[in-house]
């Protein structure tokens, strides 16, 4: 087996776990996960990216780079919390890197959980008002609504968090793109969705 090919198994059985784990504890993962199971998709071929915080982002750069993941400098990005980067990998989700800088949110998120773990999974579809609908039927409920008019090249949406230990644990991320848009938009919820989440939790 070539190296190539090997870095290929690796990185979809790392992805995998990550994926698992994260759809384990969160709600909406867990909807998109077990409706696409039903018609024998899954959902890793649905993900656009994933989303990490860390301190210490050359030590995550290397990591990722050992799957043959790369620093993209031309990607658009969008944050509203620390410092954000972009890694790619040719056929596999981006991954959204977030430094923690002066955010007192993801200092405090990483004090309690590991920074190999996804804060955010974000999922692409193809009619965002549609997937929020079908998803609140099941019992999925979303912060804000849906960020962006109809027509924008990048709309969003959250689900509402999950908590654990008394520390916003995670959320699922809706992006529907249009005109072949590939930037990444807002990759966290707002400053005032974070502040009304951890106060009700």
């Amino acid at each position: 087996m070539s190296t190539w090919e090997n870095n290929t198994d690796r990185l979809k059985a790392y992805l995998t776990a990550l994926v698992v784990s994260f759809v384990a504890e969160n709600q909406g993962a867990r909807v998109v996960s077990q409706g696409l199971k039903c018609v024998g998709v899954g959902i890793l071929p649905v993900i656009d990216h994933l989303c990490f915080f860390t301190n210490d982002f050359k030590e995550c750069l290397e990591h990722y780079r050992d799957f043959g993941y790369e620093e993209s400098f031309s990607s658009d990005l969008e944050i509203t919390e620390g410092i954000g980067h972009v890694l790619i990998k040719k056929g596999y989700p981006a991954l959204i890197v977030i430094e923690a800088g002066e955010s007192a949110f993801i200092k405090s998120w990483l004090e309690k959980f590991n920074h190999r773990q996804p804060f955010f999974i974000a999922v692409e579809v193809e009619h965002i008002e549609n997937a929020v609908f079908y998803m609140e039927k099941q019992g999925v409920a979303f912060t804000e609504g849906v960020f962006g008019k109809r027509g924008d090249h990048c709309r969003l949406a959250f689900s509402a968090f999950e908590v654990k230990e008394g520390q916003l644990f995670s959320t699922l991320k809706l992006v529907e793109r249009l005109r072949g848009y590939q930037g990444f938009m807002s990759c966290l919820p707002s400053q005032k969705t974070l502040s009304a989440a951890a106060s009700d939790s």
